[in-house]
């Protein structure tokens, strides 16, 4: 039987995961320009060999814990680590085979603590699936290691939406076809973030499937003249199914327990706040959607609505005016239009 036991106490370099101790170099006065980065953890000893909880971040940090080891102490964490941090540690690992493209080194992870595929990550991106999809876009075998983790549980809609920030079509035609929710599950939809980051194979992917058009912001980016009438009164007044602003980072309690720091999740609240959703903030946030991917006719029929031509709308990361979007995505006609 494997002897697993807690031993003095070292340090967790938060940002990287490595061991902090004479066996693992590290620059110290550097991490200790900000302490934070430094969280306390139990060191465990395997048969008197000590179990690095580290990411693969180097050759000299490069030691794997057994699966059994790091399962046992999850298992009696109680005064010691914190689960969160075994599982993040754990993680990691598997972040790392998939960011090397190592489908080898994931499978046998996965199969040790098949956990791994439906656990979220409380420090970078949320899930293994996620990971695959924003940053094993390129890897020769994302479309297996996609695989392996779907068989292993992994939730498929949120991964979905993922794939319309990187234009990632190729796992997102695979996630479809294993049942990811076509049109989300309810807020911002996987159409919305493919629009939103002007990620044109998925957007085409997700309307030739049959994505719907359910606010004036998705018919507007998608040129729809059609749909876009239906979401006004006789009256010119917006109704309820138009929608009110929204964008990939969710409103004030998702900002609240996101992995962004503190900082990072004041300035998304900020933002989030200033705005209004009143009819103008509506139509002027759509217009900005109907510039960015060159839809002159749409963009012409929201002005004739009332949309603000040179107003920074609500709703975006990018602070800027329809002509700035239609600019940055290349749509010359538009530029010249507005």
């Amino acid at each position: 039987m494997i002897d697993v036991h807690r031993s003095t106490t070292t340090f967790l370099c938060r940002p990287c995961a490595r061991r902090v101790d004479e066996d693992a170099p590290h620059d110290l006065s550097r991490q200790r320009e900000k302490t934070d980065a430094l969280v306390p953890i139990d060191v465990l000893r395997v048969d008197q060999t000590q179990v690095r909880l580290v990411d693969r971040h180097n050759a000299t940090c490069a030691t794997q814990a057994p699966a059994s080891a790091l399962d046992q102490h999850a298992q009696r964490w109680g005064p010691g680590m914190p689960y969160d941090t075994i599982m993040d540690s754990k993680i990691r690992l598997a972040m790392a085979a998939i960011k090397a493209d190592d489908l080898e080194q994931l499978r046998t992870l996965v199969a040790a603590d098949r956990s791994l595929a439906t656990s979220r990550s409380s420090t970078s991106h949320p899930t293994l699936l996620q990971c695959l999809v924003l940053s094993g876009k390129h890897a020769a075998h994302k479309l297996d290691m996609a695989r392996l983790l779907i068989a292993a549980g992994a939730e498929l809609n949120e991964s979905l939406v993922a794939c319309g920030s990187c234009d990632n079509v190729e796992v997102a035609e695979l996630l479809l076809d294993s049942g990811a929710a076509l049109n989300g599950t309810g807020g911002w939809s996987p159409l919305e973030e493919a629009l939103y980051w002007n990620s044109r194979r998925v957007e085409d992917l997700l309307v030739r499937r049959g994505a719907t058009a359910h606010n004036l912001r998705i018919a507007s980016g998608l040129g729809r003249l059609d749909l876009m009438e239906r979401f006004f009164n006789a009256d010119g007044s917006l109704k309820p199914t138009a929608g009110s602003i929204n964008w990939p980072w969710g409103d004030l309690e998702v900002i609240e327990h996101s992995n962004f720091d503190e900082a990072g999740r004041r300035q998304l609240a900020a933002r989030f706040s200033a705005w209004k959703n009143d009819r103008q903030d509506i139509i002027n946030n759509a217009f900005v959607y109907a510039c960015m991917h060159g839809h002159v006719d749409a963009a012409d029929h929201l002005l004739a609505r009332g949309a603000e031509m040179n107003v920074i709308p609500g709703g975006f990361d990018y602070a800027g005016t329809g002509l700035h979007y239609a600019a940055l995505n290349g749509h010359r006609p538009m530029v010249e239009s507005i």
